[in-house]
């Protein structure tokens, strides 16, 4: 009956034929229409034939051929490459390989012509999460940097950028700087030069202000990142024009700039949605971009739609053994851990934290920085679920587990990054919590205490993230060590940094009123610990009246408008 209602069409029929003797047919396949080609590899896809896809794919010019078609179909494409990469995890080295040896010193036409070929392959494999794209970017580089031909230039300016885009991604910071320092050398030639064509910087700022970031120099970041949104224009690529939108979106947040970032980050939401499609990664990027900030508003049961719609388009896009994949279940791992902290339920978030160990363990090298932010997200949810066990052998063996984590997560962050760094700094905070609860008092004292000398020094005394661990060393303070003065301090400076910069509602706040009621109890000021109790029933009214809207709801609210309109209007806010 239901093959009645839906019977097999000629076209299927001729799909299935095609993609049963790939073999066969595949040489006369790459003549078809590229639509054709596209749906006969879903098929292909879908019967797993890995060996027949490879082959198909090996053609670089047949490849380039799919990538020059309609955007839509680029999506098969990361299907296709991800389910070869699955069994052949080398095809990627090999597929870049085979467009570099494309491009030879040849006559300016031509050498460009192919160049622009390998930019768009670089694109491509950058979306996929594949660092190879860096190869291809300087085997490019190295032949059009020597030019003195402004065009010539522009390009090197271009792929020297991707290239620094790339190197952070992979966490190769030394290389990203170099990169972004002989773009900004080529920037400055072609500025200097007459009657020279402009070329936009907007790429060239994202590209310094995504490496910035990464080694937590937000104040930097964030001006590099302004610099980017500056520079756009209706003529620059909707890619170029979203990163440079979502990165100034993400050094707002860091830097509490919520009004600006909200506007970022939305507008980037809604472009890309209109553009691209949702099932595009490109939307992916923007929604997990949006669970960031949501989870940085405290709008945390929104953060977590935001980041579970993202995974859902890159599982759907990539599959499951894909870099970007992983990050993504990290993503919703932690906003799970956070939501789900009052309740103590955590199953969903550690089965989420462990894929992405998984996943990065399996396509990472084994010291890859990329593993240290997984592990430490498990080693938080291992130290929940301990504290709330009955059974002491477990809770012991899982706290053990989340030390081992969390040393591992230091170790990477201290090999990449040095002491003196945010991240650094994070990692002693955990540790510091941990061993709270492990009934190590004094070495966690130590850890609280580094974290907040790090913090201090890089992002002054009144952050967020010096609030935190303010009121971590409280809570050792207040529960543990009977140390209430030194607690009292803590709790009422966290308090006031708090709502300072999320207002009195603040979802935070909580932990530490009652930890001042508590630590007033036990010092025997009933009063103070009666108006505490007065000041946290406020509170929990307070909480009764937010009202966050879903994800999506939220950003449908308002419609896009162009370019020009809304940068107007960006600086008008700002």
């Amino acid at each position: 009956m239901e093959s009645q209602k839906h019977p097999v069409t000629l076209y299927k029929r001729c799909l299935f034929a095609v993609a049963e003797n790939l073999v066969i047919f595949g040489r006369d396949l790459k003549s078809f229409p590229v639509q054709q080609v596209c749906d006969v590899y879903e098929q292909v896809c879908k019967g797993n034939k890995i060996e027949d896809l490879s082959i198909q794919l090996s053609d670089i010019q047949h490849f380039l051929r799919i990538l020059k078609s309609n955007a839509s179909n680029w999506n098969t494409l990361f299907e296709c490459v991800q389910m070869v990469l699955v069994e052949k995890q080398d095809f990627g080295k090999l597929l870049s390989t085979s467009s570099i040896t494309e491009v030879t010193n040849d006559v300016k036409e031509c050498l460009l012509s192919k160049i622009k070929d390998c930019i768009l392959m670089s694109i491509f494999f950058a979306e996929c999460g594949l660092f190879e794209s860096a190869s291809i970017c300087l085997s490019c580089v190295k032949i059009l940097q020597e030019s003195e031909d402004t065009e010539m230039l522009e390009m090197a300016t271009e792929l020297w950028t991707r290239l620094a885009l790339v190197y952070t991604a992979d966490c190769k910071f030394p290389e990203a700087n170099y990169a972004l320092n002989a773009a900004e050398k080529i920037i400055q030639q072609i500025t200097c030069q007459e009657n020279n064509n402009v070329i936009s910087k907007s790429m060239f700022y994202t590209a310094r202000s995504s490496h910035l970031y990464a080694l937590s120099r937000y104040i930097e970041a964030h001006e590099s990142a302004i610099q980017a949104v500056a520079e756009l224009s209706p003529k620059l690529p909707y890619k170029v024009v979203v990163d440079s939108l979502r990165q100034a979106a993400k050094t707002s947040i860091i830097k509490r700039m919520f009004k600006q970032a909200g506007l970022l980050v939305k507008y980037a939401v809604q472009l890309t949605r209109q553009v691209f499609g949702e099932c595009h990664p490109k939307y992916a990027e923007c929604l997990t971009d949006y669970g960031f900030y949501l989870l940085n508003v405290d709008a945390v049961a929104a953060s977590v739609d935001a980041y579970q719609a993202a995974l859902e388009i890159r599982r759907k896009v990539f599959g499951l053994n894909n870099i970007l994949t992983a990050g993504s279940h990290e993503d919703l791992a932690y906003a799970l851990y956070v939501r789900d902290y009052s309740s103590g339920n955590f199953h969903k978030a550690r089965e989420h934290a462990e894929v992405a160990i998984r996943t990065f363990t399996k396509v990472l090298e084994p010291e890859h920085l990329l593993l240290a932010s997984s592990k430490r997200v498990k080693a938080l949810i291992l130290e929940e679920v301990a504290i709330d066990s009955f059974d002491m052998l477990k809770r012991d063996k899982l706290l053990a587990e989340a030390e081992e984590l969390h040393l591992e997560s230091l170790k990477l962050a201290r090999n990449s990054f040095g002491e003196s760094n945010v991240q650094t700094a994070k990692h002693y905070g955990n540790l510091g919590r941990l061993y709270q609860s492990m009934k190590r008092y004094k070495e966690a004292e130590q850890m609280h205490l580094r974290a907040i000398q790090i913090k201090e020094s890089l992002l002054g005394k009144e952050d967020y993230e010096v609030a935190l661990s303010l009121g971590h060393l409280a809570s050792l303070y207040n529960y543990d060590m009977a140390e209430y003065e030194k607690a009292e301090q803590l709790y009422i400076k966290s308090i006031r940094i708090g709502c300072h910069l999320f207002g009195e509602c603040y979802s935070g706040l909580e932990y530490d009123y009652r930890g001042l009621i508590n630590l007033y109890a036990n010092t025997g000021n009933y009063v103070e610990m009666a108006r505490y109790h007065l000041v946290l029933a406020d509170w929990q009214e307070l909480r009764k009246n937010v009202n966050k809207p879903p994800i999506i709801e939220q950003v449908d609210q308002d419609q896009p408008v162009c370019l020009n309109d809304f940068i107007k209007t960006f600086q008008i806010h700002s």
